[in-house]
């Protein structure tokens, strides 16, 4: 008999300690965040207006997902709480009277904590049109 509640004592111990040491892990957040860095001509470039758009043609009419924001002395910008997904972006900057422009496209994923993307902002050269 003493062996029986020994037994039962012992197993009532073991699962006792282990509920106690089950850990439920963190859930994974639902969103990510986006850094995009602009750079002109090889050096972090300030001031660049950066868009976040949810397609293509979004994008091309600036109907943005986030306020547009200017990139900071280190030539970045950083959008939060990003939903998973494919974002297009585009960066814009006028110096000295030239307007310069860089186009890309990234897949957020949930729960990554940083996105990194480097534009290279080029000149933008309109086409002419034909008469």
């Amino acid at each position: 008999m003493k062996n029986k509640f020994l037994t039962f004592g012992l197993a009532l111990i073991g699962a006792a300690f282990l509920f106690s040491s089950y850990q439920e892990s963190a859930p994974v957040p639902a969103t990510g965040s986006l850094s995009v860095t602009c750079a002109l001509n090889g050096a972090f470039a300030s001031g660049v207006l950066v868009g976040v758009a949810t397609s293509q043609e979004n994008m091309d009419n600036s109907e943005y997902v986030f306020e547009q924001k200017e990139t900071n002395s280190a030539g970045k910008v950083t959008y939060s709480a990003v939903a998973p997904g494919t974002y297009f972006i585009d960066a814009y900057l006028n110096r000295n009277e030239e307007d310069f422009w860089a186009y890309g496209e990234v897949t957020v994923g949930a729960g990554a904590s940083d996105v990194y993307l480097k534009l290279a902002v080029e000149e933008y050269e309109e086409e002419e049109e034909e008469e």
